[in-house]
């Protein structure tokens, strides 16, 4: 899983339980369990949480992949457009398009406080409810959210991680597993990141340098 970082272990394996899911539960009730998991990373940049999440992107069946630069709450759930004939219609956002997948949002802290809030429902219940323009309906979102977050400024653990992260509770409680990635000061870490990063190197010019000897060959 994501073999361009060297270790991380345990994030790699959370990740792909996360991606893999569970089985919704529906009760004598009625009341709806989701199956789906949601996973916030939260470290000090630099750290490969950007690479973890476009990994998870690209082996998902059906991912979407965002930034918290520039989304809104109607990018994120749903936007009513008017047509060249004067009709109202429904534009799907990420979550949306991501049902029966994976959103992945980097840069999570980045989005503005109210356009967090248009999510609480997405996530918890997996559903939007839409009452614009006259179009009144519900859209399913039943995806796992994975997300991305920068804390303000160095990682202090003796502060909670709302406190250091800048996000409300009642948006935190509704991520199934919250992930610390901290840079800690590591000779022996920084040696072997840097000897992953020298051998995938070397074995990309070695595997390039195969192809275009075969390539010659090829035509000889």
């Amino acid at each position: 899983f994501c073999p361009g970082l060297s270790g991380l272990s345990k994030v790699k394996l959370s990740l792909l339980l996360t991606l893999i899911g569970g089985v919704p539960r529906v009760d004598s009730s009625g009341t709806r369990t989701r199956g789906e998991s949601h996973c916030l990373l939260i470290g000090d940049p630099g750290l490969g949480k950007s690479q973890l999440l476009k990994y998870c992107a690209r082996i998902s069946a059906r991912a979407v992949l965002t930034t918290g630069f520039g989304s809104t709450s109607a990018g994120l759930t749903v936007t009513a457009q008017r047509e060249a004939g004067g009709e109202w219609i429904l534009e799907a956002g990420a979550l949306v398009l991501a049902d029966g997948g994976v959103c992945c949002i980097d840069e999570f802290d980045c989005t503005r406080e109210s356009d967090r809030t248009a999510i609480h429902e997405a996530m918890e219940q997996q559903t939007i409810s839409v009452a614009k323009a006259g179009l009144v309906c519900k859209l399913n979102t039943r995806c796992s959210v994975v997300a991305a977050c920068n804390p303000k400024g160095k990682f202090d653990p003796e502060e909670d991680i709302a406190v250091n992260v800048a996000l409300a509770a009642p948006l935190l409680s509704r991520f199934d597993l919250l992930l610390l990635l901290i840079d800690n000061e590591s000779e022996a870490r920084d040696r072997r990141v840097c000897s992953h990063v020298l051998d995938a190197d070397s074995a990309k010019a070695r595997a390039r340098a195969d192809g275009a000897l075969s390539a010659g060959d090829g035509r000889a």
